[in-house]
């Protein structure tokens, strides 16, 4: 398997091992390697201003024993790492809480639930209940605490989900008092863009409403701005507000120009060498929420989807509340331009990156492919 060594970078690793290997040829690509066999029969690395000794053993190999500081680094890189991962339940911290015993009697019955058809587990209790199995060493305790570690069979989620009926929508819109939006039906956004692990964005707050937009964009070019401010300037005028002028950096003048005429639209550019403000404080607070959202996440690694679908996310949720210095304090920069409110079982359950297993109807439906996928909620 492979491991990570602090200091070098990744190594082939065997932890039964009584020890490990370094290989000379991949040592000298990072490292200066020196060996003088007349003072010292060892070879001296060269790192980071510190010198690594390999002594010469009686069988030959050159070895390198750590010492107690550099167990005690990696000891606290351990310990931070498990401090700043995500509280995602799995399997390991689950049983944690249980005996080896119990952990053992939960393995069997999930084992004798699929033995015996992988009923649901209510009917599965009710078996165990009417002593229907003679000689059967899993009690009703035991599907409860295989329930708690394991949580919902995967099996019967995938070959036994079916497709529920949705519910009927009902329009749920609070309608703003007509004054508000009469008083501040021009709002003047502030655009800028900004770049998260090399993923672009475009992104906006007005001076009225507050309300914070992050679209991701390709390339700085006209048509991918026509785009993104054809989007922004719909959900305004969708809710009764009007844009006249767009506040942005003089950079992006020369693409600005040419799509201010066909959405009808003044842009007001900045001086040379300067910004907007607004513009740049709205990036930063964005930046700081997908941080903060970033470091809540159990992978080491997102894909330009994530990413892309991450930065919209949390701007979308610091619309959620009403903001100083707004219009109003009672509604939220997303009511005043969407009318719907916050529903808990739509926008409160499921946060972003969970994994989750989704309705997949197949065609034709009667063949055994897999009622559900494996998929991460965005």
């Amino acid at each position: 398997m492979k491991a990570h060594a602090q200091g070098h970078g990744n190594v082939w690793f065997d932890q039964d091992a009584i020890a490990n290997t370094f290989s000379f040829a991949n040592m000298k690509k990072k490292y200066w390697i020196t060996h003088d066999s007349d003072k010292e029969d060892a070879f001296k690395v060269h790192m980071n201003g510190k010198i690594l000794e390999f002594k010469a053993t009686p069988q030959g190999l050159y070895c390198c024993s750590t010492g107690k500081d550099y167990l005690e680094k990696i000891k606290k890189a351990k310990q931070k790492k498990q401090e700043t991962s995500n509280m995602m339940d799995t399997v390991q911290e689950n049983r944690k809480n249980y005996t080896q015993h119990q952990f053992e009697c939960a393995k069997l019955a999930c084992k004798l639930c699929h033995n015996v058809g992988t009923p649901a587990v209510k009917n599965f209790k009710s078996l165990l209940k009417a002593n229907m199995i003679k000689n059967c060493p899993v009690t009703i305790e035991d599907v409860n605490i295989a329930e708690k570690i394991f949580g919902p069979s995967m099996l019967s989620l995938k070959g036994k989900s079916m497709r529920r009926t949705p519910k009927p929508v009902r329009a749920d819109v609070i309608e703003m008092p007509p004054k508000l939006i009469e008083q501040h039906h021009l709002i003047e956004p502030c655009m800028d863009t900004m770049f998260i692990n090399q993923e672009g964005m475009l992104t906006s707050i007005d001076h009225t409403v507050k309300f914070r937009c992050a679209m991701p964009i390709d390339h700085k070019t006209k048509k991918e701005c026509h785009r993104v401010l054809d989007v922004t300037l719909h959900k305004c005028n969708s809710a009764g507000f009007i844009i006249k002028t767009i506040h942005c950096d003089g950079e992006q003048c020369p693409i600005m120009d040419e799509v201010k005429d066909e959405l009808n639209i003044n842009m007001n550019h900045a001086n040379p060498l300067d910004h907007v403000p607004e513009a740049e404080r709205n990036n930063r607070v964005i930046k700081e929420c997908v941080r903060a959202a970033y470091h809540h996440l159990p992978f080491k690694k997102l894909p330009q989807i994530m990413i892309r679908y991450l930065a919209m996310v949390q701007t979308n949720q610091l619309n959620y509340f009403p903001v100083k210095g707004g219009i109003s304090k009672y509604y939220s920069p997303r009511t005043i331009l969407g009318g719907t409110p916050l529903d808990y079982k739509k926008h409160c359950v499921t946060p972003f990156g969970t994994c989750v297993q989704a309705n997949h109807e197949s065609h034709p439906r009667n063949d055994n492919t897999a009622r559900t996928i494996d998929c991460i909620c965005l």
